[in-house]
């Protein structure tokens, strides 16, 4: 990692962990970086941000924020590892595939060619959820998979795999 990057990363976490005087007067600062990157986060998690609702989704997005150690210079990437954070979370409980659905969130916002493999139904759900569908008859069977590959042929596009 080069001097500059350790810098920045470095200056970011005095921001956010400031206290007393110094908090007040940089507060500006921490609040642009925090809201910043809580709009990268919903903008990149548009259906994560559907299930899990506003609020709910903030909470997760300060609790990724204060544990991320990312070094990526361009903030529009900003969340590559919100999956497996929200995947070791308490909303893994009562909504156990919301790192899949992160997961597609991630790949497809950013047209990121990419393959993986989710529980049945998973990516019909994502797919009613990003196009503002009804969500009706979605079976998620969560010991049956199946393959998706998101590519990029002109336009990104999302296909199962037989």
């Amino acid at each position: 990692m080069s001097n500059s990057l350790i810098e920045e990363r470095d200056f970011y976490n005095r921001i956010l962990n400031l206290v007393g005087d110094e908090k007040e007067s940089i507060a500006i600062y921490q609040n642009n970086y925090l809201y910043g990157h809580l709009s990268v986060l919903m903008s990149n998690f548009p259906t994560v941000l559907t299930l899990l609702g506003e609020d709910n989704f903030k909470y997760f997005a300060f609790e990724y924020m204060k544990e991320s150690t990312t070094n990526d210079v361009d903030i529009n990437i900003f969340g590559a590892d919100f999956p497996n954070f929200l995947k070791t979370r308490a909303s893994q409980h009562e909504i156990p595939f919301i790192a899949d659905i992160a997961k597609l969130d991630y790949s497809w916002e950013l047209k990121k060619v990419s393959k993986g493999k989710v529980p049945k139904g998973i990516i019909e759900l994502w797919s009613k959820l990003i196009n503002n569908e009804e969500l009706v008859n979605i079976e998620i069977i969560e010991d049956e998979f199946e393959e998706y590959e998101i590519i990029n042929d002109g336009e990104y596009e999302l296909k199962r795999k037989k």
